[in-house]
């Protein structure tokens, strides 16, 4: 119903993801700052030419299977996965809005994900979380000459990239390969010792609820204050 009212490019919806061990049931995605720009009683937002909104950063969730694209805007964009190994669909997910001339975020629950915590990916004892360093780096590629977007969306990777890096699940190559990756790209200065394998760096950083600061100091130009708070 919505896609045929608005005639959108996407339409980007909740859902519900469930535990299948557990039965554990809770809302997925971006919505408690979704639901600030909503009008009364309203369950769908309409975002013109969302790259210019100002919140557009925030406003993404991660996943492909939360979306309703059309297919002649998919086609004509070449919307397809990068060739990653992990984490593919934050590189798909942010270009098919950024890219769209009209999306549609809609509130409602209109999906159940069942989610094997045995068996999916988030359970593999491997390095993989580095690969966020690659799809974050395929979507500011793309808005390289956008300052105030770019900014915005280096803002979301490196709280998002942060967070996996503080977490305790996180493996301490991954670490590594994610300090070399983001050095290697250029987005930070390396300021500290390199033996990230010391998890006390890793507490410390939890502690100081600042590690942003700490491990990604972003290389930035020119009036781009504040997109590390």
């Amino acid at each position: 119903q919505t896609a045929v009212k608005y005639q959108p490019d996407v339409v980007a919806f909740s859902s519900w993801m469930i535990d299948c061990s557990t039965g554990e049931k809770r809302s997925f995605g971006q919505w408690k700052r979704l639901e600030k720009l909503l009008e009364d009683n309203s369950t769908e937002y309409v975002c013109n030419n969302p790259r210019n909104h100002p919140d557009i950063s925030e406003l993404i969730d991660y996943v492909a299977w939360s979306k309703m694209i059309n297919r002649e805007y998919f086609l004509a964009n070449n919307l397809w996965f990068p060739k990653f190994e992990y984490y593919e669909d934050i590189s798909f997910s942010f270009l098919c809005i950024l890219k769209s001339q009209k999306t549609v975020f809609v509130t409602d629950k209109m999906l159940e994900y069942y989610r094997n915590t045995q068996a999916g990916m988030t359970s593999w004892k491997k390095p993989k979380e580095h690969y966020m360093v690659d799809a974050f780096h395929l979507i500011l590629e793309e808005f390289k000459e956008q300052p105030v977007l770019y900014d915005r969306l280096l803002g979301r990777a490196l709280r998002n990239l942060n967070a996996v890096f503080v977490s305790d699940t996180t493996l301490n190559e991954d670490k590594n390969y994610i300090m070399n990756k983001l050095a290697k790209r250029g987005y930070y200065d390396w300021e500290i010792d390199d033996s990230f394998n010391n998890l006390e760096i890793v507490k410390k950083a939890n502690e100081m609820k600042s590690s942003i600061e700490r491990y990604f100091v972003p290389i930035l130009k020119g009036d781009t204050i504040g997109i590390c708070a």
